[in-house]
């Protein structure tokens, strides 16, 4: 049941749970694979009886937990005998009837979290109550709370569903009617006029349908976490095949064109998350070079030169990954060169927000150049205008995260423990973002950058003691990604970096190292290691090496 709660519809399971009964293969060495099991879970689930407290098994799965991890992850499920928490004592009530391993006592430093299980030992009892016990136990689990975990399947459903399939449903039927009365208008010549601008408000209204799937629903399911990439690239090669069939019937459509660049655009994003950079670039240029097509016809405008900014910054993001950095500066130039005339040419705050984030590509390549002083020139610019959006619309979320980026870059430009205070300005929005709204992957993976960030940057300082925490707060994060979207190899890939950042803070340095090899020889395995974390591995197999020694 705690596997179901919460769960998309497109997956089996919303966690993965590891019983020792069926998740165990046959093996002559048992101890050895539940301590595999056990290295490799985030949370330990006790079922306390009084059977259970004599099991030798059960008190040496509780030894190892204790040994390895923390405490804080051991929940617990009563299931016969009794259990009363003393305040006083700061511990169980024990004697010999207590349902619980004798490793335990004394252990915890406040009353652990335990859900009572005893009465769902009568069949009888309500199906509703005992998925509330389970929701009790995946909560913390999962991250979510209990009110939300018990809704969120049903949420999630709805969502998927009505974005993925019914909007290109109903997309479909515009088209279909689009492309047939734009046929008969030109064989019946005698109706021409009242059917062709008939069909023309169909064929409008399928472009504008096009483009909401693109621009709104794609983008929203490929920031939604647990959204499978395949799914976001079901929903876009929906809307990109629609279009195709539309420009059938009417070639020359700048409009028609035009969509065809969004689409092709934001399958770009999708393809640069999967890794496939080479990809992502081919689909970002042609893009480019399809609006380019257009730039000179009837829409031509403030609108176009945007969209025509957004493909060039595809096409250096993707540039950046492939390690080609002094094209991916010539395609970010070109954009703030763009965005500059949009931004000097209106009152409004949407260009100005585009020329910031042009502004800190720019400095983003300076800095894996070695241009240092050019970055921070570029880098202070974009804070500037950060900074004056955030005030105008403060309640705005996006005007709120990116405030926290314009810090982040701030704090990569200062020197030492200046950092620090950037980080937590940054950190302090962050949280505030995922808070309001814990399904959206973008801002749970800005939260675990930062996070990392600030833990790495006190370590540079010789400060392990207080970089632990930030440390292990970003990996808890990034392990939950990775979990929900085992689809995104950097997803994979920062999950490697904290773990490497936490053996070097001498953190379960030999485990953390190990599992960085693990991840990135998979990754590597699989061909879609991200270039930033190529040299990774072999750095954690020469620690290691030095730690055995």
């Amino acid at each position: 049941m705690m596997q179901r709660l919460g769960k998309p519809w497109y997956r089996r399971r919303a966690l993965r749970i590891f019983r020792d009964d069926t998740s165990l293969s046959a093996s002559p060495h048992l101890e050895p694979s539940l301590q595999a099991a056990l290295g490799q879970s985030r949370f330990l689930i006790l079922f306390a009886s009084p059977e259970a407290a004599g099991s030798r098994w059960v008190s040496r799965e509780v030894q190892f937990w204790l040994d390895n991890k923390n405490i804080d992850r051991l929940l617990i499920a009563l299931t016969g005998g009794d259990l009363c928490w003393q305040d006083a004592a700061e511990d169980f009530a024990w004697s010999e009837l207590t349902p619980l391993p004798s490793n335990l006592k004394g252990r915890f430093k406040s009353e652990p979290k335990w859900v009572d299980l005893r009465v769902f030992r009568d069949p009888a009892q309500s199906p509703d109550k005992l998925l509330s016990a389970a929701a009790d136990l995946a909560a913390p689990i999962s991250n979510i709370p209990k009110e939300d975990l018990l809704s969120e399947e049903l949420i999630q459903q709805r969502r998927a569903q009505m974005l993925a399939w019914s909007a290109a449903a109903c997309l479909l039927v515009f088209a279909c009617t689009a492309a047939w009365e734009w046929r008969q208008a030109v064989l019946q010549r005698r109706q021409a006029v009242l059917q062709r601008d008939r069909a023309e408000r169909n064929l409008l209204a399928a472009i504008d349908g096009t483009k909401k799937i693109i621009l709104n629903d794609g983008v929203e399911l490929r920031q939604t976490i647990g959204i499978p990439m395949k799914v976001v690239d079901q929903v876009l090669k929906t809307a990109g095949d629609l279009q195709d069939q539309l420009l059938k019937y009417n070639a020359n459509s700048a409009v028609l064109r035009r969509g065809q660049a969004v689409a092709l655009r934001e399958q770009s994003q999708t393809l640069y998350r999967e890794g496939n950079f080479s990809g992502a670039l081919e689909a970002a240029q042609e893009s480019r070079n399809l609006l380019r097509s257009i730039s000179n016809a009837e829409l031509s405008g403030p609108e176009l030169l945007r969209e025509l900014s957004l493909s060039e910054n595809r096409i250096g993001e993707a540039f950046s990954k492939l390690g080609r950095h002094e094209e991916a500066l010539q395609s970010f130039r070109s954009a703030i060169e763009i965005r500059k005339d949009l931004s000097s040419a209106s009152p409004a705050l949407d260009p100005k927000r585009d020329l910031a984030v042009a502004y800190e590509r720019v400095a983003d390549e300076l800095v894996v150049l070695g241009r240092r002083e050019e970055a921070i020139s570029f880098d202070n610019k974009s804070l500037s205008i950060r900074i004056f959006l955030a005030k105008v619309e403060p309640s705005d979320p996006q005007r709120q995260e990116d405030l926290a980026v314009g810090y982040d870059h701030a704090a990569r430009d200062s020197e030492g423990l200046d950092a620090i205070d950037w980080y937590d300005k940054s950190l302090a929005i962050r949280k505030q973002l995922v808070k309001s709204n814990p399904t959206q992957a973008d801002w749970q993976a800005g939260l675990a950058t930062i996070l990392d960030a600030k833990g790495n940057a006190l370590t540079i300082a010789g400060q392990c003691d207080n970089a632990i925490e930030p440390l292990l707060e970003g990996l808890d994060v990034r392990q939950s990604l990775a979990d929900k979207n085992g689809d995104v190899p950097q997803y994979q890939a920062n999950l490697a970096m904290s773990q490497y950042h936490l053996g070097l803070c001498g953190d379960k340095s030999k485990e953390r190292f190990g599992r960085v090899i693990e991840i990135l020889e998979k990754l590597q395995n699989a061909g879609s290691l991200p270039p930033n974390v190529r040299g990774l591995r072999e750095v954690s197999q020469h620690l290691l090496a030095e730690l055995d020694n």
